[in-house]
C-alpha cells in the first residue's frame, strides 16, 4: 500500500556508476487482469563517495514525475538534469492509500571517467536573467564554493556559442560563471578541485569554454594544474599554459591543456581571468589507470 509517505520502494543496483537519462514504467499486465499501476512517482540515488541518498528534482525544483494511467503502456520521463548513480530507488506516490505494481526500466550507459565530485567556487548571478550557478551540482554548500558532487561541469552538454539565448532551461542555462570583482574571487584565480576513484595517469584536459568578448567574457588567460595522490599536498611543479586573448573571433570553444602523463587520484585547475567574466560549460580528462589513456564515450 503506498500514499504520499514515500515509504515503499523499488531498489535498482547498477553495479556500477552509470549516466541515467531517463526511467520508463509500466503497470502489471498480468495477461490482461492486471488492475495496479503507479500513477506518479520521486527518484532517489546513490553512488560512491556519497554520504546518503540524493532526492532527484527538476530545475524548477519539481520532485514527483507523472507515471502510468493503465496497466499496459509504459511511460517515459527524460530526466533533465540527469543523474550520475550506481544505485536509484524508485518511490511509488499516490494521494490516497493504493495497491500499486510497478516495472521499470533505467535508461543510459556506463559513466568512465572516474571522477567521484569536483568542487568550484558558487557562481554568479548575470544581471536579473542569467544564473551562472551551477544549476544541477548534486553536492552541498561549504562557505562559498559547492563541495563532494556532481553537475554540469562534466554533464556532456556543451553551452551554446550565445549564452544569452534561452534553450528552454533559462539564459545561461549549461554555464557557469564568475566575475573578477567577486569580494573571494578579488585577484585570485578560479580554483576546481577533482577527486577520482583512484590514481590515474593524465593526457589532457578539455575545457570548454566561453569567449563572448563584447560582453567582457574571454577564455581563461593561463591556467596551473596541480596533481596529489592523497588530496592534502599537491607536490610537484604544476603544468602551465598560457592562452593568446582572441578578440576576434567570439564563439564557445575547447581548450585542450596536455598534461604530460602527470599522476595523481586529486587534480586542481587555477584559471586565470583574462576579463571581467569567465564563463565555463565542460570539464573532459583524457586519462587512464595502470598506465593507459583513452577518450571520454
Amino acid at each position: 500500500m503506498v500514499s504520499r509517505g514515500l515509504k515503499e520502494y523499488l531498489q535498482i543496483d547498477l553495479l556500477q556508476v552509470h549516466v541515467i537519462t531517463s526511467v520508463r514504467t509500466q503497470g502489471r499486465f498480468g495477461k490482461g487482469q492486471g488492475q495496479e499501476y503507479t500513477e506518479a512517482y520521486v527518484v532517489e540515488y546513490w553512488r560512491p563517495g556519497m554520504e546518503k541518498w540524493k532526492r532527484w528534482k527538476t530545475f524548477q525544483g519539481k520532485e514527483i514525475l507523472p507515471g502510468n494511467i493503465n496497466t499496459y503502456s509504459e511511460v517515459e520521463n527524460i530526466l533533465q538534469p540527469i543523474i550520475f548513480a550506481s544505485k536509484v530507488r524508485i518511490y511509488p506516490y499516490s494521494q490516497y492509500d493504493r495497491t500499486v505494481c510497478l516495472r521499470a526500466e533505467i535508461v543510459g550507459c556506463p559513466w568512465e571517467e572516474g571522477i567521484i565530485s569536483y568542487s568550484i567556487p558558487k557562481g554568479v548571478q548575470r544581471g536579473i536573467e542569467i544564473d551562472l550557478s551551477d544549476k544541477s551540482y548534486d553536492g552541498h554548500e561549504d562557505d562559498e564554493r559547492y563541495v563532494e558532487g556532481l553537475g554540469q561541469l562534466v554533464d556532456g552538454q556543451k553551452g551554446k556559442d550565445n549564452f544569452r539565448l534561452d534553450q528552454g532551461f533559462g539564459k545561461g542555462y549549461e554555464w557557469v560563471g564568475w566575475r573578477n570583482d567577486t569580494p573571494n574571487l578579488l585577484g585570485r584565480p578560479i580554483e576546481i578541485t577533482f577527486e577520482f576513484d583512484g590514481v590515474r595517469n593524465f593526457s589532457a584536459v578539455i575545457i570548454h569554454t566561453s569567449n563572448m568578448f563584447i560582453k567582457d567574457v574571454q577564455v581563461f588567460v593561463r591556467a596551473k594544474v596541480f596533481f596529489s595522490i592523497g588530496g592534502r599536498q599537491y607536490i610537484g611543479e604544476p603544468v602551465q599554459f598560457s592562452y593568446m586573448p582572441d578578440t576576434m573571433l567570439d564563439h564557445a570553444r575547447d581548450v585542450t591543456i596536455k598534461l604530460h602523463h602527470r599522476l595523481g587520484r586529486y587534480l586542481q585547475l587555477h584559471l586565470y581571468f583574462a576579463a571581467r567574466w569567465l564563463m565555463l560549460s565542460e570539464i573532459t580528462f583524457i586519462s587512464g589507470k595502470n598506465g593507459g589513456t583513452r577518450n571520454r564515450t
